[in-house]
């Protein structure tokens, strides 16, 4: 380790600040799109952060065509069945905001009611950042409904009340 390079603690090891950089790779989500079995040609490798649990496991999944997904990683079974479903279909629950014709409340924030499939996520926020809600809006009130057939509504997540009229 040269002089002038520094020297981080990680845990009880410590470790030179370029060998930290380059030892620890960075956790990818699964990313993209979902994984299509039948059209699969060759190895897929990908390593998630399982969410499901406080213990945040890194979960490593190997798919070979024509075999099942190997996980490893996990210290329980709900591991397991969240990596299948974010290497086959993942899904999001959506925060934005859209614009109101409120002068005191000039965007209102808004959710989904329950996660979408992720190629379905741009086209929702593309639609939310180009509306505009008027007032009253109601905390739960249905901003869209049924997002492209999915079920999924978008809720507003705060309550707007009607613009007040001043004295003329």
């Amino acid at each position: 380790m040269g002089k002038s390079e520094s020297v981080q603690s990680f845990g009880h090891r410590r470790v030179s600040a370029g060998a930290a950089r380059r030892s620890v790779a960075p956790m990818r989500p699964a990313g993209g799109a979902p994984v299509d079995p039948e059209t699969l040609t060759e190895p897929v490798e990908r390593q998630i952060v399982c969410i499901v649990c406080p213990i945040g496991c890194r979960l490593t999944l190997r798919k070979e065509p024509g075999a099942e997904l190997e996980v490893s990683g996990h210290r329980c079974p709900r591991g397991v069945e969240y990596a299948r479903e974010e290497f086959y279909s993942p899904t999001r629950t959506v925060t934005a905001t859209c614009a109101t014709s409120s002068a005191q409340v000039p965007r209102v924030p808004v959710r989904t009611d329950a996660p979408i499939p992720v190629e379905e996520i741009a086209p929702l926020l593309t639609e939310l950042y180009a509306m505009l809600v008027e007032p009253p809006i109601e905390r739960g009130q249905v901003i869209v409904s049924d997002y492209r057939g999915t079920g999924v509504n978008v809720v507003a997540t705060r309550s707007v009340p009607e613009a007040e009229e001043g004295p003329e």
